[in-house]
């Protein structure tokens, strides 16, 4: 599973995209105007047992 970030120029996360794709299966997303995707490398969800407190935790520790 692959990981993307929505976020704006500060840093600020606004949505995460979970892809549970095969492997080497291309993946093209669109952010609104003035945001940016990203992978997010590293990180474990797992979306039908979603930790919220974790969440919280990554937003805090990426957002400015």
């Amino acid at each position: 599973m692959v990981v993307y970030a929505y976020y704006d120029r500060q840093g600020n996360i606004h949505s995460l995209l979970t892809v549970n794709a095969p492997e080497r299966a291309g993946v093209m997303l669109a952010p609104q105007s003035g945001q940016f995707v990203a992978e997010v490398e590293g990180l474990e969800l797992t979306p039908d047992k979603l930790n919220f407190d974790t969440l919280r935790e990554i937003a805090a520790s990426t957002c400015g």
